[in-house]
């Protein structure tokens, strides 16, 4: 079950609101705002997820990921970025984390899902942190 499953889940039982803790403070101040004034404050999951991972997704883990959607194994992005192997899997375990993702594959699909990769083209630069 995913977090817009559970929100749905959720907001079905009557529940006020459904708010995550990686939103900007101001956000999450007036969402709780609403919920103590007797509104109900439902969040889109998926677009708070999406920003909370570009802002986390460094400049470096976005190329290590272009090249892991173009199916490159971690020895040849290794190659491609002036690497270590290493340093490529450490990358690609924090994008996995960041993603929410249990594999390499699941981390393009999360990226693809959140909008932040394109199928044919890389995250855009904007999203991408230095």
């Amino acid at each position: 079950m995913d977090r817009a499953d559970f929100a749905a889940q959720l907001k079905d039982r009557g529940f006020l609101g459904y708010i995550l803790k990686a939103i900007p403070a101001p956000e999450f101040s007036t969402a709780l705002a609403e919920v103590l004034e007797g509104k109900r404050v439902f969040l889109d999951t998926t677009t708070s997820a999406s920003g909370n991972a570009a802002a986390r997704i460094t400049r470096r883990q976005a190329e290590v990921l272009d090249l892991v959607r173009k199916g490159y194994s971690s020895k040849q992005v290794a190659a491609e970025l002036s690497l270590t192997e290493g340093t490529v899997n450490n990358h690609v375990n924090a994008l996995m984390g960041i993603l929410d993702a249990s594999s390499r594959s699941h981390a393009v699909a999360r990226a693809i899902e959140l909008g932040l990769l394109r199928m044919t083209g890389s995250l855009p630069v904007e999203k991408a942190r230095t």
